[in-house]
């Protein structure tokens, strides 16, 4: 048996983005290509003093005793890969994600390598760009003197099978080359961009300062790990332009902002948000993300509202998308039905649009947000089918991971795939609030409402403007009700009735919440409203929600018919 030994040792690990794809379309050609792009490889990992350790599949993992040395190697590595790429079609390029980690890594004599260190380097290889480089904290201050300014703060990442999150650091021209790729393009048919311009300090000494300067570089890699705005290098090429001024008074500091349009040089979004410092990272972390929120949805709301009187069919894919998207912030089920058939004309365009197909997949979801009925066995399985294609066209979206946690939630029940893919979506942008609260609601059907009504919270009251707060309020009732504490679920389907009157779940769990604590008036006059509101209402119509523990249904059913929901008629004369 070989013996193993304990190493510092740099990683860098590799493989093919889309190499399924490549794959199925010239399984020869991409073999030749997958052969070619390892020589380079070995070449570079030669030139730098490194060792190829392993290349199953489509992976390469090699060792170095340099960071400095392994992260050279894989920027020249993707260098020269980029120039290899010039001479091919698009649908034949071949694309690496690259990781380098520093770390403890167990070596045996036969050369096999494994351990945490190896793992980190593989998960950020998973979270870099497509021909692009991503580098853990470990080794970033290794290579601060010759590379620093290469790189830019990606934040901490929640990674599967390591105990703490990793921060990463990404090459800063990943997504600047990105940026400049969509300024070329004509405004329509493109996403929105964003340049970030000054952050400002008002009073307060150096280390204010210090904190200015992360909040603002926490929300550039915000910006940098989703997918509906472009996060610009320049100023003079962005459609939009965001400011931040921190004034500092003793332990108090006051953040304002405004975003501008370009193009017209006005102002059309502003606000403030006060904090403490008693807890420093706490409160850079909780102002970078009300303030990234507060401009992305400033943002969606503004291309929105732009004047476009053309007929649908003459609209940009971009444009269909931008409307679309903007309506599933919505509460009417036309609505989504509207953004359906948005989808549905870029889809005929470009039938692997992925952000069409992750919107055309929460779109097909409207009966299960507002409604009471079962869906569809039609939009259960085109949900299924155009969340699963979105993902697999692009698995790094944080939109379409989120919604693919939804909508195996609705249609499928297949809450442990459903929690994957939501916590994946907060490790792509940990600052993706539907993400947040997703997860939560996942976890609450799961039967853990403690961790569920948490995230639910941390999401309502990091960004009070959430447009989806009503939904927020609904899922920390619903985690009251399965731990059984019917006052707070009350309290809870209240708020969310409150903000967003007469939504049919909101009733339900409002009117089963009140029966089964005892507040029988209250509960018979939410039923009351349902009807109201919801005529046709039949309890043989209603789905049953994806609670794991069955228990937990009767519980809810059995709250309903205590008020006579189970035979209509006789409620209304009682």
């Amino acid at each position: 048996m070989a013996e193993a030994k304990r190493s510092l040792l740099a990683i860098l690990a590799a493989d093919v983005v889309g190499y399924s794809r490549l794959m199925s379309d010239d399984e020869r050609a991409t073999l030749d290509a997958l052969n070619a792009c390892r020589q380079v490889f070995r070449e570079h990992v030669g030139r730098h003093n490194g060792h190829v350790v392993d290349t199953a599949g489509d992976s390469v993992l090699a060792k170095f005793a340099s960071v400095v040395e392994a992260v050279a190697c894989a920027l020249a590595v993707q260098d020269a890969l980029a120039g290899r790429n010039e001479s091919l079609s698009d649908a034949r390029r071949m694309h690496f994600r690259i990781g380098v980690n520093l770390g403890d890594v167990i070596e045996q004599d036969d050369g096999t390598i494994y351990g945490d260190g190896v793992n980190v380097a593989a998960r950020l290889e998973g979270l870099a760009a497509p021909g692009g480089v991503m580098v853990s904290e470990a080794a970033y201050w290794q290579i601060e003197q010759t590379h620093g300014d290469d790189f830019v703060d990606a934040g901490l990442h929640e990674v599967k099978n390591i105990a703490r999150p990793v921060r990463a650091f990404a090459r800063a021209s990943d997504t600047l080359d990105k940026a400049s790729e969509v300024s070329t393009q004509p405004r329509e048919d493109r996403k929105p961009t964003l340049a970030l311009a000054g952050f400002d300090v008002v009073g307060g000494d150096q280390d204010m300062v210090i904190f200015t300067d992360a909040v603002r570089d926490a929300i550039a890699a915000s910006f940098s790990n989703q997918t509906g705005i472009v996060l610009m290098s320049s100023i003079d090429e962005a459609d939009y332009v965001a400011s931040v001024r921190i004034q500092a008074l003793s332990n108090r500091f006051r953040a304002t902002f405004q975003v501008i349009d370009h193009e017209s040089g006005r102002q059309f979004a502003s606000d403030r948000f006060d904090g403490e410092l008693d807890d420093p990272f706490e409160a850079q972390d909780t102002l970078a993300y009300r303030i990234y929120m507060s401009i992305r949805y400033s943002i969606y709301e503004r291309e929105f509202n732009k004047d476009d009187n053309r007929p649908d069919n003459e609209q940009s894919n971009q444009a269909l998308l931008s409307k679309a998207g903007y309506r599933l912030f919505g509460a009417d089920p036309r609505q989504y039905a509207e953004a359906r058939k948005l989808t549905d004309l870029v889809l005929e365009r470009d039938s692997d649009d992925f952000m069409a197909l992750t919107i055309k997949a929460y779109s097909l979801l409207g009966q299960y947000q507002f409604g009471y009925r079962r869906i569809s066995e039609d939009d259960a399985a085109a949900a299924l089918h155009s969340a699963h294609r979105a993902v697999q066209l692009n698995p790094r979206s944080d939109v379409a991971q989120s919604v693919l946690g939804s909508v195996l939630t609705a249609c499928g029940g297949d809450l442990d795939t459903a929690e994957g893919a939501a916590r994946r979506s907060l490790e792509l942008n940990p600052s993706y609030t539907i993400a947040m609260w997703m997860l939560g609601s996942i976890q609450i059907y799961a039967g853990r409402p403690e961790s569920g009504i948490a995230l639910c919270r941390k999401a309502l009251e990091t960004f009070p403007r959430d447009p989806h707060n009503h939904r927020i309020m609904f899922y920390i009732g619903l985690g009251y009700f399965v731990s059984g504490d019917y006052r707070k679920s009350v309290e809870w389907a209240r708020r969310s009735d409150q903000q967003l009157p007469n939504v049919a779940r909101t009733l339900l769990l409002l009117t089963t919440a009140a029966a089964n604590g005892g507040e029988i008036g209250e509960a018979r006059s939410a039923a009351t409203r349902l009807l109201e509101q919801h005529p046709d209402f039949q309890m043989t119509d209603l789905h049953r929600w994806p609670f794991r523990d069955a228990g937990i249904w009767d519980r809810f059913v059995d709250g309903l018919n205590q008020v006579g929901l189970n035979d209509p008629a006789h409620m209304a004369t009682s």
